[in-house]
């Protein structure tokens, strides 16, 4: 009698604990609203304001805060008047970040006596061989042809101080953009110059500011000398398999 009363005892609560297993699964969800945080434009591929055009995979917008400091002897750009460089993101073409092209955005920026300026490239190594071999043909700096004056106003934090723009330039013969701009009673220049043609592209491409320090307006003398002093490393050392020897080591901006 004693081990019946037990075992209907313990099918009752087996019972009670299943109904109410039941009743849980079976309450009706509360309603919830979700806010989604805003998108940060160029945050992600595809997501583009219009002074933020992205030819590339993942960011390509110069924020200084956001770089690392490097010694300039392990940028792909450093300047001969000396100065801060940074390295950037690392890029790729199209919408594949798994793209193997290596396509590298370095910044260096620095003042002389005479004139301040910041400049980026955007550089790869066309000769680079890694353990997956030779790069794809069509790896390239993009010439990015609808790079037009907001392009200019936002390529840095000199230009996105910048007032009063005028004298656009836009050379479709070699790829130039320039225009001038103030920056309080400075007297500033933004342009843009591409590097030798490569598998539809280019090998690098430059965006640059400089202003003049005593208020004059930007000489073509301050452009070329600021221009000249860049050097950017072409060669990618990093996981690259042939020697410098058999690369193109350096280039130079004119």
């Amino acid at each position: 009698m004693a081990k019946t009363s037990i075992t209907a005892i313990a099918t009752i609560i087996l019972m009670c604990a299943g109904n109410a297993l039941a009743q849980t699964q079976q309450a009706p969800l509360p309603d919830v609203t979700v806010t989604a945080p805003a998108v940060t434009p160029n945050s992600t591929p595809g997501v583009v304001a219009p002074t933020e055009q992205n030819p590339y995979a993942g960011r390509n917008r110069v924020e200084e805060n956001m770089f690392v400091e490097r010694p300039c002897s392990e940028t792909r750009m450093s300047s001969s008047a000396g100065g801060k460089c940074l390295e950037g993101y690392h890029l790729a073409t199209g919408y594949d970040m798994s793209s193997p092209c290596h396509i590298q955005l370095s910044v260096v920026t620095t003042s002389t006596a005479t004139h301040t300026f910041e400049a980026d490239t955007f550089v790869f190594d066309p000769y680079l061989v890694t353990s997956g071999g030779p790069l794809p043909k069509g790896c390239h700096v993009g010439k990015e042809r609808a790079y037009d004056l907001s392009r200019l106003q936002d390529m840095n934090s000199m230009t996105r101080r910048g007032t009063n723009w005028r004298n656009y330039i836009d050379n479709e013969d070699d790829g130039s953009r320039s225009a001038e701009y103030s920056d309080g009673r400075l007297n500033c220049v933004a342009l843009r110059r591409l590097g030798p043609n490569w598998q539809g592209g280019v090998i690098w491409s430059v965006h640059a500011a400089i202003c003049r320090l005593d208020g004059a307006p930007v000489q073509p003398s301050d452009v070329h000398a600021m221009l000249s002093s860049l050097k950017i490393r072409v060669y990618d050392s990093v996981g690259n398999l042939r020697p410098a020897s058999q690369s193109t080591a350096e280039m130079t901006v004119e």
